[in-house]
């Protein structure tokens, strides 16, 4: 097994132009920061365009409890990166974490919320 170094790094950009080259990674992780991004569409695209081959995003479902908080920006549904991937030519599988809530005395659930998006987008 091959040990790859880790390189701890923080980097502050505009979220419109990520500073590194094309295809420079092999894949990219950004979980719960697009929420905070005025051009989440653009923040994408820039992730997309420094992966080689995949991306992978977390964030909160925009009907989950801790989506509607001052520091978040943007929502966001299946819906919207289905069509954001299809606009930039990126294939896109979406999975879901829900929350459930419970009556006290109650074992099935009454309510179920969607709480976090579970993005891995493949670049065409």
């Amino acid at each position: 097994m091959e040990k790859v170094a880790q390189i701890k790094a923080s980097i502050i950009c505009e979220e419109s132009h990520l500073p590194f080259k094309d295809n420079c990674f092999e894949e990219v992780i950004s979980h719960h920061t697009i929420e905070h991004m005025k051009n989440p569409f653009e923040f994408l695209k820039e992730l997309i365009r420094v992966s080689t081959a995949y991306v992978n995003i977390r964030c909160p479902h925009r009907f989950s409890l801790g989506a509607k908080i001052p520091q978040h920006i943007s929502y966001f549904d299946k819906k919207w990166f289905y069509k954001a991937c299809r606009l930039l030519g990126a294939e896109v599988r979406i999975d879901m974490s829900f929350s459930m809530f419970k009556l006290k005395y109650l074992v099935i659930p009454f309510f179920v919320r969607p709480r976090e998006l579970i993005i891995k987008i493949y670049k065409g």
